[in-house]
């Protein structure tokens, strides 16, 4: 005789079939997320990655000249600005770069490239006043090594006079002895 299944029995199985599939999909192994390349936020980053200068020189004149003192000229004053203020840009130009941030700042004031120069600005005024210090003190240090190189050629001329006249006091007082002994010889 077939026992029939308890109530209990049969809602026990129904759980466990509609419960099997969610189990069975937490034991597979979940999907690795996929790397996402970070894209340039804009093309001063690409010329840092690509290294090419001249066309960003050319591209963003062009563009100047295109739109100058309508809206969207910011753009192009901000990277000539990065593009000069880049040390290992070709055209590293500290006051050039100051040139187009200022024009940026005045021609844009509300722009965000504007806010972004605002900060450039002071940053490379202090570079230059350090720069122009750098400089002074190099050319005073010049002049200095100078000064000490002249001294040193007059302490060694004085010193080539001294021993000059050194010997000179020597002979004169051998002179002056063997003058003596004439004279005592002669006289006695």
């Amino acid at each position: 005789m077939q026992s029939r299944p308890r109530r209990g029995q049969s809602v026990a199985c129904t759980t466990c079939l509609l419960l099997l599939p969610m189990w069975l999909g937490c034991s597979q192994p979940r999907p690795q997320p996929v790397a996402v390349i970070p894209t340039p936020l804009h093309m001063t980053q690409q010329v840092i990655e690509h290294r090419n200068f001249e066309s960003f020189l050319a591209h963003n004149r062009t563009h100047l000249k295109a739109c100058w003192q309508q809206p969207g000229c910011d753009v192009p004053l901000f990277n000539l600005g990065f593009l000069h203020t880049y040390i290992q840009s070709p055209y590293y130009d500290l006051p050039t770069a100051l040139e187009y941030f200022d024009e940026l700042i005045h021609a844009y004031p509300n722009s965000p490239w504007a806010f972004q120069a605002r900060i450039w600005v002071p940053l490379l005024r202090e570079n230059l006043a350090l720069v122009e210090r750098r400089r002074d003190l190099e050319e005073n240090q010049r002049s200095l090594e100078t000064h000490l190189h002249n001294e040193r050629t007059a302490v060694r001329t004085l010193k080539r006079r001294l021993d000059r006249a050194r010997q000179v006091d020597i002979e004169l007082e051998e002179q002056q002895r063997e003058l003596f002994r004439l004279q005592r010889d002669s006289g006695s």
